[in-house]
């Protein structure tokens, strides 16, 4: 799903930089032992190719979290969504799926100033304690191409003739990863977002692809030996065709610490009372030995609609029926971390800009996926997620 777009703009960078200005004079919290050396206790045993440790623990054992993503565009949809991810998760995930500095970050020059701005901001705004899941991706947001530069929309001359594996761009794409990881320290990073879903689509790129994720992956994991570091696969497209997908998933693993999934089961029809009992289980069978997470998911609590050319009926029922089957499985897998997409509903963002963009069929599918509705109302979903989170956890400990 794509975040940045949607923050992106001078009001969101400026709302950013308010907020990291704020942080700023603030009093520096005491170092967190737990984060040390950019990763979590749990998560630094965690070797390459390696079974995860045997950890599980009575009550929950994974991190919930969601992404700073504002129900509307004003500075207090950022503070809600923060809010919420302060009282109602142990971690925080920030996903960045609108393109890359390629032009900055190759010549080591400034990125520009309203992405600085929110970058820096939102690395000043993790609640104390909480772990961090950083996802960023060298892949456009359509997965057919190389992002585009941030900015611009585009690619500038003549990087819009590179490859995935031309030199400047794995270049490029090291140094802006390394220099996220710095900003953020991370206890998990994800260097490429549903890159399964961009080798379906365009085949024929796919080997430089892997040239590119190869030299990031080792890179990083020079750089930070136990930083888990991974890409997230798009479970609904693996279930298209999965003979295909396998081929795709194998590719990847020699570069992936987990098997992260990103996953949305009411686009493909599925009902949120009858997902399929192996959904999750059909891609961990493909890497039993790596630790599974959930990088992004949700339900929508009321039905779908146009702009999106399909209707798709759902109630809030069917998004805590879903939510009851995500963290069983969770559970039952051991699962490093669940990400749950939206805190909120959009309300504010659909009002206001997301009913008349180019994004707004996209936008649509997941305006009403939160745990509140767009007036904070709590969804029945909420509640469940708070049962969840009140348990003793071997994940919340890792993060405080």
């Amino acid at each position: 799903m794509n975040s940045t777009r949607a923050l992106g703009g001078l009001l969101m960078a400026a709302a950013w930089f308010a907020i990291a200005a704020a942080c700023d004079s603030a009093e520096a919290p005491e170092a967190d032992p737990t984060r040390a050396n950019g990763a979590s206790t749990t998560a630094a045993a965690i070797a390459p190719g390696s079974a995860a440790p045997d950890t599980a623990t009575p009550g929950r054992g994974y991190a919930m979290g969601f992404t700073p993503y504002p129900h509307d565009g004003a500075v207090q949809g950022l503070l809600d969504a923060l809010e919420i991810i302060e009282d109602e998760a142990d971690l925080i995930a920030f996903h960045y799926d609108g393109g890359i500095p390629w032009v900055e970050s190759f010549a080591g020059a400034p990125w520009p100033e309203a992405y600085r701005a929110e970058v820096e901001g939102k690395a000043n705004a993790i609640p104390d304690g909480h772990l961090v899941y950083l996802a960023v991706t060298p892949i456009s947001f359509e997965r057919d191409a190389l992002a585009p530069n941030v900015g611009t929309g585009g690619l500038p001359a003549p990087w819009d003739g590179y490859a995935f594996n031309h030199p400047d761009v794995i270049e490029a794409y090291g140094r802006f990863v390394l220099r996220m990881v710095d900003l953020y320290d991370p206890d998990y990073l994800a260097y490429a977002v549903e890159p399964n879903l961009f080798a379906d689509s365009r085949p024929a790129l796919w080997p430089a692809f892997l040239e590119l994720a190869i030299a990031t992956y080792d890179r990083v994991k020079a750089a930070h030996p136990d930083l888990p570091t991974f890409v997230s696969l798009q479970a609904e497209w693996y279930h298209r065709a999965p003979a295909v997908q396998q081929a795709f998933v194998t590719d990847l693993l020699p570069v992936t610490d987990l098997l992260a999934v990103s996953s949305y089961p009411y686009i493909d029809g599925h009902a949120g009372t009858a997902i399929p009992p192996a959904y999750f289980e059909d891609l961990r069978t493909l890497a039993p030995d790596k630790p599974f997470a959930v990088a992004e998911t949700g339900w929508p609590a009321e039905p779908v609609g146009a702009p999106y050319p399909v209707a798709i009926p759902s109630t809030e029922a069917d998004q805590d029926a879903f939510l009851e089957w995500l963290l069983a499985d969770a559970a039952a897998a051991d699962a490093e971390f669940v990400t749950w997409f939206l805190p909120r509903d959009l309300d504010g963002q659909w009002e206001t800009s997301l009913s008349t963009s180019p994004l707004a069929a996209t936008a649509r599918i997941f305006r009403d996926n939160g745990l509140l509705a767009g007036d904070a109302t709590p969804r029945a979903a909420l509640t469940r997620w708070r049962e969840a989170f009140a348990e003793p956890s071997a994940a919340r400990s890792r993060g405080q």
